[in-house]
């Protein structure tokens, strides 16, 4: 749909905002319904999240999408927030209702949908064992508490930020016991039915896994927010090991679902953006292997320029040495 006077923009503010994936599958989705509406990515700098915010309201934006590192300061400059918004002091949605900017927060409700669809996976009554316990891992361990789990343990490097959580979820959430583990023990991942990794290690940039699976059984289900790479090394173990395992594309893609709804008010034709997902993710997926290929044959050049430069050196060098007296 092309882009004229009566087109309305939605968007999403981060720092940075290149690796966003958001655009292709919102932009499907307006598409999809028929709505001259577009989707851009917003590059924020921390110090001007306000000046942002006000410039894109002034400016009629319907809708936004707020990512790292800008989830904590917007949830302080917004008009009022929703429970999901509350419960994590975060919003990673913005609604305009007016000249009044509403906060959501979708992310523990894409995660849970995307236990459901692709596990399939209900909480009630589980054990839960997280990963991690920086803004992800505190929206899902609330999300994972609020829909009935037994018992909720966080594992962290830093101890102080898993304490957190859990006396949120003890505090909150009189059905289910959160508790502290020892990340560096393979033996925490005995019996739980759930086991998340909501850390940034198994990205191309920061490779590894989390945790040692010498104690994963084949009847867990082991889940990883990260969705690119498509298979990080914590699913290809745990695979390896018999265990069913999902990665974060649902996750994002529900959340985004979450967020459409919002801001139109229907229902987000969620194939269709499961498609462009998908699609966009192949598309990135095959650019990063394309650089790195390319990367690697510099460096083979580089090498094989320098192997034939120095005897060369050398000799010249001889030939100085025959005519000297």
């Amino acid at each position: 749909m092309k882009i004229n006077g009566s087109t309305v923009f939605t968007g999403i503010i981060g720092y940075p905002v290149e690796h966003t994936l958001s655009p292709a599958m919102q932009n499907a989705a307006f598409n999809k319904v028929g709505l001259n509406w577009k989707y851009l990515p917003f590059n924020v700098p921390p110090k001007e999240v306000k000046e942002a915010l006000l410039g894109l309201a002034a400016c009629g934006c319907r809708g936004l999408n707020v990512t790292m590192p800008h989830k904590q300061d917007v949830f302080n400059l917004v008009d009022s927030v929703e429970e999901s918004a509350r419960l994590l002091g975060m919003v990673n949605t913005v609604e305009f209702v007016g000249s009044k900017l509403v906060g959501h927060n979708t992310d523990g409700l894409g995660f849970l949908k995307s236990l459901k669809v692709e596990g399939p996976f209900e909480p009630a009554g589980k054990a839960c064992l997280i990963i991690g316990a920086g803004g992800v891992g505190q929206s899902i361990a609330l999300s994972l508490a609020s829909a009935g789990a037994a018992g909720i343990k966080v594992l962290n490097r830093t101890p102080e930020k898993a304490e957190n959580i859990v006396v949120q979820i003890n505090e909150q959430f009189s059905g289910c016991e959160g508790s502290i583990g020892d990340i560096e023990n393979p033996a925490e991942l005995v019996d739980y039915d759930l086991i998340v990794n909501a850390t940034s290690v198994g990205m191309e940039a920061n490779p590894g896994l989390p945790v040692t699976l010498d104690a994963l059984e084949s009847w867990q289900i082991v889940y990883d927010v990260i969705y690119r790479p498509s298979e990080t090394d914590f699913l290809k173990e745990a695979k390896d090991k018999g265990a069913k395992v999902i990665n974060g594309t649902g996750m994002l893609l529900n959340q985004g679902a979450e967020a459409f709804s919002i801001w139109t008010g229907l229902h987000a034709p969620i194939e269709k953006m499961a498609a462009a997902l998908e699609e966009e993710l192949g598309r990135s997926e095959n650019k990063e292997k394309s650089a790195a290929s390319k990367q690697s044959v510099g460096k083979d050049n580089i090498g094989h320029k320098t192997g034939h430069s120095r005897p060369a050196k050398r000799g010249q060098g001889s030939r100085k040495r025959e005519k000297s007296p």
